[in-house]
């Protein structure tokens, strides 16, 4: 994040969601399996993050194509997978006693193989060499 007031206001809310959730581990009724509400909350800021950095890649001019750059892939992996499953980590503690969790949790496995994709175009696009990297030797001398 280029902007100072972002990194200052993203530094507040990861700790304010640090004191959220140790004070909501220690009060809360001890779970036994998935609590949705820290996980809305972590989401939710995540999701917030996410946007707020796409927005800022969008409005920098140094990048003409912003998909020609592997954090897009990662952002655009971690968004999609965060709001495709988020309603259904929001219900799952309510949902998970009638059954009808198991019907809709493939849902989270489609976004989660679509994350997965996402990843593997950000490692392909890192990978491979930049045009500036590239160094020719066009010497007439050398091709004998």
């Amino acid at each position: 994040m280029q902007n100072k007031k972002a990194k200052f206001l993203s530094i507040i809310l990861a700790l304010a969601f640090a004191i959220f959730f140790f004070i909501y581990s220690f009060l809360a009724k001890a779970a036994l399996g998935f609590d949705s509400i820290p996980t809305g909350v972590e989401s939710i800021i995540i999701l917030s993050f996410c946007f707020y950095y796409l927005y800022e890649r969008m409005n920098d001019t140094t990048t003409l194509f912003i998909y020609n750059t592997y954090q897009f892939w990662i952002i655009l992996g971690i968004a999609l997978y965060l709001a495709g499953s988020f309603f259904i980590y929001i219900f799952a503690s309510y949902l998970r006693n009638d059954g009808f969790l198991d019907k809709y949790w493939f849902i989270t496995n489609i976004f989660s193989i679509v994350k997965t994709i996402f990843f593997c175009i950000s490692i392909f696009i890192h990978a491979r060499p930049s045009k500036e990297s590239l160094q020719y030797n066009l010497e007439l001398s050398r091709l004998n």
